[in-house]
Protein backbone atom coordinates (compact mmCIF):
# COMPACT_ATOMS: atom_id res chain seq x y z
CA UNK A 1 0.00 0.00 0.00
CA UNK A 2 2.64 2.24 0.80
CA UNK A 3 4.68 1.72 -2.65
CA UNK A 4 1.35 2.32 -4.76
CA UNK A 5 1.09 5.48 -2.48
CA UNK A 6 4.81 6.30 -3.19
CA UNK A 7 4.36 5.63 -6.80
CA UNK A 8 0.65 7.61 -7.14
CA UNK A 9 2.14 10.98 -5.45
CA UNK A 10 5.62 10.85 -7.77
CA UNK A 11 2.67 10.74 -10.95
CA UNK A 12 0.78 13.47 -9.33
CA UNK A 13 -1.98 10.87 -8.89
CA UNK A 14 -2.06 10.53 -5.07
CA UNK A 15 -5.17 12.82 -4.14
CA UNK A 16 -7.84 9.89 -5.06
CA UNK A 17 -5.93 6.83 -3.79
CA UNK A 18 -8.07 6.67 -0.47
CA UNK A 19 -11.06 6.91 -2.24
CA UNK A 20 -10.07 4.12 -4.58
CA UNK A 21 -9.38 2.28 -1.96
CA UNK A 22 -12.57 2.66 -0.48
CA UNK A 23 -14.39 1.88 -3.87
CA UNK A 24 -12.61 -1.04 -3.70
CA UNK A 25 -13.26 -2.06 -0.54
CA UNK A 26 -16.83 -1.60 -0.67
CA UNK A 27 -17.07 -3.17 -3.88
CA UNK A 28 -20.35 -1.86 -4.83
CA UNK A 29 -20.89 -3.26 -8.29
CA UNK A 30 -20.52 -6.96 -6.67
CA UNK A 31 -23.00 -6.29 -3.98
CA UNK A 32 -25.62 -4.50 -6.86
CA UNK A 33 -25.13 -7.33 -8.90
CA UNK A 34 -26.08 -9.85 -6.24
CA UNK A 35 -29.16 -7.80 -5.10
CA UNK A 36 -30.28 -7.17 -8.25
CA UNK A 37 -30.62 -11.42 -8.60
CA UNK A 38 -32.06 -11.68 -4.88
CA UNK A 39 -34.67 -8.69 -6.02
CA UNK A 40 -35.25 -10.98 -9.35
CA UNK A 41 -36.40 -13.58 -7.15
CA UNK A 42 -38.84 -11.38 -4.69
CA UNK A 43 -40.30 -10.50 -8.40
CA UNK A 44 -41.09 -13.67 -9.34
CA UNK A 45 -42.49 -14.54 -6.02
CA UNK A 46 -44.70 -11.97 -6.17
CA UNK A 47 -46.70 -13.89 -9.50
CA UNK A 48 -47.44 -16.96 -7.37
CA UNK A 49 -50.53 -15.35 -5.91
CA UNK A 50 -51.69 -11.98 -7.48
CA UNK A 51 -53.06 -9.88 -5.19
CA UNK A 52 -52.66 -11.54 -2.10
CA UNK A 53 -50.89 -10.52 1.24
CA UNK A 54 -47.98 -12.60 0.03
CA UNK A 55 -48.21 -10.66 -3.01
CA UNK A 56 -47.73 -7.22 -1.02
CA UNK A 57 -45.53 -8.47 1.13
CA UNK A 58 -42.95 -9.94 -1.63
CA UNK A 59 -43.58 -6.75 -4.00
CA UNK A 60 -42.42 -4.64 -0.54
CA UNK A 61 -39.61 -6.26 -0.51
CA UNK A 62 -38.67 -6.63 -4.05
CA UNK A 63 -39.11 -3.15 -4.14
CA UNK A 64 -36.75 -2.13 -1.06
CA UNK A 65 -34.08 -5.00 -2.11
CA UNK A 66 -33.93 -3.23 -5.79
CA UNK A 67 -33.62 0.29 -4.45
CA UNK A 68 -30.99 -0.93 -2.39
CA UNK A 69 -29.37 -2.47 -5.43
CA UNK A 70 -29.68 0.46 -7.44
CA UNK A 71 -28.13 3.23 -4.94
CA UNK A 72 -25.17 0.75 -4.65
CA UNK A 73 -24.72 0.86 -8.19
CA UNK A 74 -25.22 4.85 -8.78
CA UNK A 75 -22.95 5.02 -5.79
CA UNK A 76 -20.22 2.96 -7.78
CA UNK A 77 -20.59 4.89 -10.69
CA UNK A 78 -20.59 8.59 -8.93
CA UNK A 79 -17.78 7.42 -6.71
CA UNK A 80 -16.17 5.89 -9.99
CA UNK A 81 -16.28 10.21 -11.59
CA UNK A 82 -15.36 11.23 -8.18
CA UNK A 83 -12.03 9.08 -8.65
CA UNK A 84 -11.40 9.47 -12.34
CA UNK A 85 -12.47 13.65 -12.34
CA UNK A 86 -14.61 12.64 -15.12
CA UNK A 87 -17.76 11.04 -16.29
CA UNK A 88 -16.76 6.99 -16.09
CA UNK A 89 -18.48 5.65 -19.98
CA UNK A 90 -15.29 5.33 -21.85
CA UNK A 91 -14.99 1.67 -21.98
CA UNK A 92 -17.47 -1.23 -22.56
CA UNK A 93 -17.06 -1.72 -18.96
CA UNK A 94 -17.86 1.70 -17.66
CA UNK A 95 -20.55 1.85 -19.81
CA UNK A 96 -22.32 -1.25 -19.07
CA UNK A 97 -22.15 -0.09 -15.34
CA UNK A 98 -23.42 3.22 -15.96
CA UNK A 99 -26.60 1.55 -18.73
CA UNK A 100 -27.22 -0.89 -15.59
CA UNK A 101 -27.57 2.28 -13.33
CA UNK A 102 -29.79 4.23 -15.63
CA UNK A 103 -32.19 1.09 -16.68
CA UNK A 104 -32.58 0.35 -12.94
CA UNK A 105 -33.26 3.91 -11.75
CA UNK A 106 -35.92 4.20 -14.71
CA UNK A 107 -37.45 0.80 -14.14
CA UNK A 108 -38.02 1.90 -10.52
CA UNK A 109 -39.47 5.19 -11.46
CA UNK A 110 -41.91 3.74 -13.65
CA UNK A 111 -42.85 1.40 -10.71
CA UNK A 112 -43.33 4.28 -8.46
CA UNK A 113 -45.41 5.93 -11.41
CA UNK A 114 -47.77 2.58 -12.37
CA UNK A 115 -47.62 0.11 -8.92
CA UNK A 116 -47.71 -2.56 -11.29
CA UNK A 117 -44.62 -4.57 -10.57
CA UNK A 118 -43.56 -3.90 -14.24
CA UNK A 119 -40.71 -1.46 -13.22
CA UNK A 120 -39.41 -3.51 -10.74
CA UNK A 121 -39.33 -6.54 -13.30
CA UNK A 122 -37.32 -3.85 -15.14
CA UNK A 123 -35.05 -2.73 -12.93
CA UNK A 124 -34.22 -6.30 -11.46
CA UNK A 125 -33.78 -8.01 -15.12
CA UNK A 126 -31.69 -4.52 -17.23
CA UNK A 127 -29.87 -3.68 -13.59
CA UNK A 128 -28.78 -7.53 -12.84
CA UNK A 129 -27.81 -7.87 -16.44
CA UNK A 130 -25.92 -5.45 -17.42
CA UNK A 131 -24.36 -5.77 -13.79
CA UNK A 132 -23.10 -9.66 -14.61
CA UNK A 133 -21.91 -8.41 -18.27
CA UNK A 134 -19.81 -5.78 -16.96
CA UNK A 135 -18.02 -8.22 -15.49
CA UNK A 136 -17.58 -9.89 -18.45
CA UNK A 137 -16.04 -7.39 -20.28
CA UNK A 138 -13.89 -6.39 -16.69
CA UNK A 139 -12.25 -10.14 -16.42
CA UNK A 140 -12.07 -10.20 -20.59
CA UNK A 141 -9.74 -7.13 -20.76
CA UNK A 142 -7.80 -8.18 -18.00
CA UNK A 143 -6.33 -4.75 -17.08
CA UNK A 144 -7.01 -1.93 -14.74
CA UNK A 145 -10.87 -0.38 -15.05
CA UNK A 146 -9.62 2.63 -13.75
CA UNK A 147 -8.04 3.21 -16.83
CA UNK A 148 -6.33 6.85 -17.91
CA UNK A 149 -7.82 8.91 -20.65
CA UNK A 150 -5.97 10.22 -24.00
CA UNK A 151 -5.53 13.52 -23.51
CA UNK A 152 -7.90 14.48 -25.80
CA UNK A 153 -10.93 13.64 -23.81
CA UNK A 154 -9.53 14.90 -20.76
CA UNK A 155 -10.67 18.28 -21.56
CA UNK A 156 -12.87 17.73 -24.22
CA UNK A 157 -16.65 19.25 -22.83
CA UNK A 158 -18.75 16.64 -24.85
CA UNK A 159 -17.17 13.53 -22.86
CA UNK A 160 -19.29 15.34 -19.69
CA UNK A 161 -22.13 16.32 -22.15
CA UNK A 162 -22.74 13.97 -24.90
CA UNK A 163 -21.78 10.78 -23.75
CA UNK A 164 -23.95 10.58 -20.96
CA UNK A 165 -26.72 11.40 -22.39
CA UNK A 166 -26.32 9.07 -24.98
CA UNK A 167 -25.82 6.24 -22.99
CA UNK A 168 -29.29 7.63 -21.10
CA UNK A 169 -30.93 7.49 -24.57
CA UNK A 170 -29.46 3.77 -24.41
CA UNK A 171 -30.94 2.99 -21.17
CA UNK A 172 -34.05 4.26 -22.00
CA UNK A 173 -34.23 2.18 -25.62
CA UNK A 174 -33.39 -1.00 -23.53
CA UNK A 175 -36.06 0.01 -20.69
CA UNK A 176 -38.34 0.43 -23.66
CA UNK A 177 -37.82 -3.10 -25.50
CA UNK A 178 -37.97 -4.91 -22.16
CA UNK A 179 -41.49 -3.51 -21.53
CA UNK A 180 -42.47 -4.32 -25.06
CA UNK A 181 -41.23 -8.00 -24.66
CA UNK A 182 -43.03 -8.44 -21.31
CA UNK A 183 -46.21 -7.06 -22.67
CA UNK A 184 -45.72 -9.08 -26.07
CA UNK A 185 -45.12 -12.29 -23.91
Amino acid sequence: LTKIQTTAKERGEAQQVGLELHSIKADYFFKAQWAFLVGLVLVGLTWISPGSRFDKISKLLAWLVLSYATVLAVVGVIVRCLIMQRPPITTLYETMLFIGSACALFGLIAEWMTKRGLGLLIAAVAGGACMFLSIQFDTAEATDNLQQLQAVLITNFWLSTHVPIINLGYAACMVAALISMIYFI
